[in-house]
């Protein structure tokens, strides 16, 4: 099998809660998932004007393909408590915002609470590898997309493209779903997380948030998968935990 490695390094902090997270306690995971990856992809379809067909069909041969990523050489997760202001369905006096679209006599109030957030500083850069059982055609347009996506993740965790290669095998070193890991990927320093992939099903209607008509399923457009991430906790402290990766 042939695999198409993009390096992309971070250059800001990285933010992007677990599929189990709540709005309160957003508490991080150290990589993209696949999910993340592949929308990102779509996205920088338009922005590079391909239209919503090419869009569409990407979301199609993404869905289909195998896509494991490499850590950054050093993660560092920091913790902290913000202040942040809640939106909450009230008749009280506190501030009114502006109405949303489509909730007509329901203006949104905000409130004063408290949330944890988990930020990730990164040494190194990320590797994404696409496995191309469908040939060169994907590679062909991954590479034509990649250096248009600049972000992962929270809006402002932005990162640069810095180069491909492809290989004919991965490592260890690469994410791995739980389920069929080998004895070698479960043997390396790591932690399990649940990370979201296209499921097999999906298609761009369903993932679309704006369309109206849209209904992503769990399990049929959107799948989460317990996967070995190759980075282990190498030391914690007051605020921070830092994960080393294999590479």
């Amino acid at each position: 099998m042939e695999w198409l490695l993009l390096d992309y390094r971070p250059s800001t902090l990285f933010s992007l809660k677990s599929s189990y997270a709540t709005s309160a306690v957003g508490k991080t995971l150290v990589l993209p998932s696949p999910y993340v990856v592949k929308m990102a992809f779509v996205n920088a379809g338009f922005r590079a004007g391909r239209g919503a067909d090419f869009c569409a069909d990407m979301v199609r041969r993404l869905a289909t393909v195998e896509l494991r990523i490499r850590p950054a050489r050093e993660s560092v997760v920091t913790q902290t408590i913000q202040r942040v202001r809640s939106p909450k369905e009230d008749k009280g006096k506190r501030e009114t915002a502006k109405q949303p679209v489509g909730r007509p006599g329901k203006p949104v109030v905000y409130q004063s609470t408290v949330a944890y957030r988990e930020m990730v500083w990164l040494r190194g850069h990320w590797t994404w590898a696409f496995r191309l059982d469908e040939g060169p055609r994907l590679a062909k347009d991954l590479l034509v997309l990649a250096p248009s996506v600049n972000w992962v993740g929270k809006r402002g965790s932005l990162v640069q493209f810095v180069g491909y290669s492809k290989a004919d095998n991965i490592g260890s070193d690469f994410t791995c779903p739980v389920e069929g890991a080998t004895a070698v990927q479960q043997a390396v320093s790591a932690h399990v997380a649940p990370l979201d992939d296209f499921g097999p099903d999906a298609s761009f209607p369903a993932l679309n948030s704006f369309d109206p008509k849209g209904e992503l399923k769990i399990g049929k457009h959107r799948v989460i998968v317990p996967t070995i991430v190759p980075a282990g906790v190498t030391s914690t402290g007051h605020g921070f935990v830092r994960y080393s990766g294999i590479g």
